[in-house]
């Protein structure tokens, strides 16, 4: 049989549905990189249009005041945008290039060092290393009430006309004329930076910036909307972070979740299903980088009233057969309905310490598993100072009377 290619390259941009999946392993370091390259080139697409008023107002005041080289105003401003630490790098060099020689170049070199600067990875962020990005929407289905909503909207009319203008007149003179395709099947030719900045004018326009939105939009300007309807939707975005470590890079549990969507379009159902896209993406991280302190089985040993058996940190006794063998046994010698207790109640102390050993030697190897550690023999003769410890244990304790 023909082998499938890995799919994972899908998550490098926003999943369009709720209902699709994500990769069934981790990503490979070329995806994992692109993702976080593509969300922080988004992040660069907004932050660029300030970079440059920041830039033109030094400029402006160096003409003015030959003896300064910065405006309190702009430098406050300045600080004010452009805080995050994973962002230094690239500002301070934009200041010192800003500093220079009155000329367009600094501004040039600028905003490609921007460019540069958003495909390093892992990219520092919040003080963490950020080495995967999960982006998925959650849409509800196509709604006609909203198209109607659209076009008695000038905001939309008005991003309609402007594709219409600088878009779709020129593809319908030359393009079209020219027995090329239909225009839907034409867009989808188009660069992802198109798609990312009628999302980012929809966005500030207030109006939904689903991808069912910005297809709608294309039809719309078109003059046929037919068949594209828009959706109101929720952008959940998850940054997985990183260590390097063990010398090689692998996933950190716990990642930062956030939302985004105009909160004047959104409906409570849609937030149901943008919970639903955090789960998901909760429950895929723990599965490749699980976080013990919220384990299932952490929860159920830290709520009120259950029995804390023999919690301990985890240290070289946690992998030592001998040592979880006594710890078993004093656990559950004197507890009613524990597995030991029952075992020698029925079968018998000899038996009950037999089963003892034989389930120590389960979790010890579900514990090396779970760690990733390779498979470790044990002593040949632990099984007999188990016994012989487990015997005299039991001896100077209270026995189980037997009916």
């Amino acid at each position: 049989m023909e082998s499938i290619a890995c799919d994972c390259w899908r998550i490098v941009e926003p999943l369009e549905s709720a209902d699709d999946a994500l990769p069934d392993h981790i990503p490979c370091p070329q995806t994992q990189e692109a993702t976080v390259a593509s969300w922080a080139s988004e992040i660069w697409d907004d932050y660029a249009p300030i970079l440059e008023d920041i830039f033109r107002k030094r400029l402006e005041t160096k003409r003015r005041q030959s003896h300064s080289s910065a405006e309190p105003g702009a430098a406050t401003l300045f600080s004010h945008y452009l805080s995050h630490s994973e962002y230094n790098k690239a500002f301070s060099r934009y200041k010192e290039l800003a500093q220079e020689e009155e000329s367009e170049q600094p501004r040039r070199e600028a905003l490609q060092l921007v460019a540069d600067f958003s495909a390093e990875w892992p990219l520092i962020h919040g003080g963490r290393l950020l080495g995967l990005v999960l982006r998925q929407w959650a849409q509800e289905k196509p709604s006609p009430t909203l198209a109607n909503q659209l076009s008695a909207s000038r905001e939309w009319q008005a991003e309609v006309d402007y594709v219409r203008e600088y878009h779709y007149k020129p593809y319908n003179l030359h393009t079209l004329h020219a027995g090329g395709p239909p225009w839907m099947e034409y867009v989808q030719t188009f660069p992802l930076t198109y798609y990312r900045s009628l999302r980012r004018n929809l966005s500030r326009a207030a109006l939904p910036s689903t991808p069912a939105t910005v297809q709608h939009l294309l039809a719309s300007a078109s003059g046929d909307p037919a068949g594209r309807l828009p959706t109101r939707g929720v952008l959940v975005t998850t940054l997985v972070y990183v260590t390097t470590q063990t010398g090689s890079i692998s996933l950190q549990p716990n990642p930062d979740v956030t939302t985004q969507a105009p909160i004047e379009w959104l409906t409570e159902p849609l937030l149901r299903d943008a919970a639903q896209v955090m789960q998901q993406h909760r429950l895929w991280v723990r599965k490749h980088a699980p976080f013990a302190i919220t384990s299932q089985s952490n929860v159920r040993k830290s709520a009120a009233n259950s029995y804390q058996g023999h919690q301990r940190e985890v240290g070289r006794d946690y992998y030592d057969h001998y040592s979880e063998a006594l710890l078993l046994v004093k656990a559950e010698h004197d507890r009613v309905g524990s597995q030991f207790s029952r075992d020698r109640k029925t079968q018998g102390t000899e038996v009950a310490i037999s089963n003892l050993i034989a389930r120590t030697t389960r979790i010890i190897i579900k514990r090396r598993n779970r760690a990733e550690l390779d498979p470790q023999t044990p002593p040949p003769d632990w099984t007999t100072r188990a016994r012989a410890d487990i015997r005299a244990f039991l001896k100077a304790t209270v026995p189980i009377s037997r009916p």
